[in-house]
């Protein structure tokens, strides 16, 4: 278990993750907060002086992503590509502890070897952390004193798959939580939907239950006015049908079977139909369109 120098390096410098790549979104709070437990009782376990981070891993970037990290002095990187010189990227590559002590770090991981000696730590050891047949992050722990023998053996082996397991139950549990949000949110967009249907839908039925109770109050109604009020109510009637027509339109493109047919449309009758639905609903006051 002790780091391998890569052939063809590249020079020394600053990490590429930390400076060239843009920032990426915080991951879940539970997942954090999992992280940040699990990472601790870890150290803790196997004799470290800190926990320095915890990488998770992005197969879509090809990187280790920082979770939590315990940097006092130096700058963690935030992001690790798994092809680069770190320690962190080689625990993933060989699916092996990586433990190393200053000495090792300076002449195989000097971007390593740099956080460590800022840090004030002479060894480190990169876990990788397995779950469902893969590699899901990367824990850092430092000493600042090496012990005489490095972790290893059967029970390093454990506690890496339980981390693992753990870590990747909080990130499930932190989908889980984001599709239930996402299904509130719907939720509340279909409440505001059927709110606006159910405003747009009463105007013409306003229309068609006033022009009613004026033929049935006045039976009598001269021929005019009579035909005017049955045009009303048919022209109401036509509004529902289209607003009807509207919301199977909108349900076929939820479903994705929706189909544009664009016609042209006479905005002045439009106008005028709507003055005149509204003229219905009120006797008080006389709706004029002014051109």
């Amino acid at each position: 278990m002790t780091a391998r120098a890569h052939q063809g390096e590249p020079a020394p410098g600053p990490p590429p993750a930390a400076t060239d790549r843009p920032a990426h979104a915080r991951p879940p709070e539970p997942a954090v907060q999992a992280g940040q437990q699990a990472a601790t009782t870890a150290a803790r376990l196997l004799g470290a002086d800190r926990m320095l981070g915890l990488w998770l891993v992005d197969p879509g970037r090809a990187a280790l992503v920082l979770l939590v990290h315990q940097f006092r002095q130096a700058s963690p990187p935030p992001e690790i590509p798994l092809t680069a010189p770190w320690l962190e990227a080689e625990a993933v590559r060989t699916g092996q502890p990586q433990w190393a002590t200053l000495a090792t770090l300076a002449q195989t991981f000097p971007l390593n070897a740099q956080i460590a000696q800022t840090e004030g730590l002479q060894a480190l050891l990169s876990l990788p952390l397995p779950a469902d047949q893969t590699f899901v992050g990367v824990l850092t722990l430092g000493w600042a004193t090496p012990p005489s023998q490095p972790p290893a053996g059967p029970s390093l082996t454990a506690l890496a798959a339980l981390l693992g397991t753990t870590l990747q139950l909080a990130r499930h549990c932190a989908a889980l939580q984001q599709q239930v949000e996402d299904l509130l949110a719907a939720r509340r967009r279909l409440e505001l939907f059927l709110g606006a249907v159910a405003h747009d839908l009463r105007t013409p039925l306003t229309a068609i239950l006033g022009y009613a109770q004026l033929l049935r109050r006045w039976p009598t109604l001269p021929p005019v006015q009579r035909e005017a009020a049955l045009a009303r109510l048919l022209e109401a009637g036509q509004a529902m049908q289209r607003l009807l027509t509207d919301l199977l339109d909108a349900a076929s493109l939820w479903a994705g079977r929706f189909r544009i047919a664009p016609r042209p449309m006479d905005l002045v009758t439009l106008v005028h139909r709507i003055a005149e639905e509204q003229q219905a609903t009120t006797t008080r006051h006389q709706i004029v369109v002014e051109a």
